[in-house]
């Protein structure tokens, strides 16, 4: 599922995708396990599935 950039309001409109963008903007760059944590999801699909959904609005770093 890739969101897409021609509809960045779809992809914002959920609560925890606007958390993650937030979150990532305040600390410039975070871990997977960091996001996890911060966030306090139930599990780790659910942040998986947020991360492919923010997949066009995100640069993946390999180093952190």
């Amino acid at each position: 599922m890739s969101s897409g950039l021609d509809s960045p309001h779809r992809v914002l409109k959920d609560d925890t995708r606007r958390k993650i963008v937030l979150l990532l903007n305040e600390k410039s760059s975070l871990g997977f396990a960091g996001i996890f944590q911060m966030l306090g999801l139930g599990n780790t699909g659910t942040l998986n599935y947020h991360l492919k959904s923010l997949s066009d609005l995100l640069i993946k770093n390999e180093e952190i």
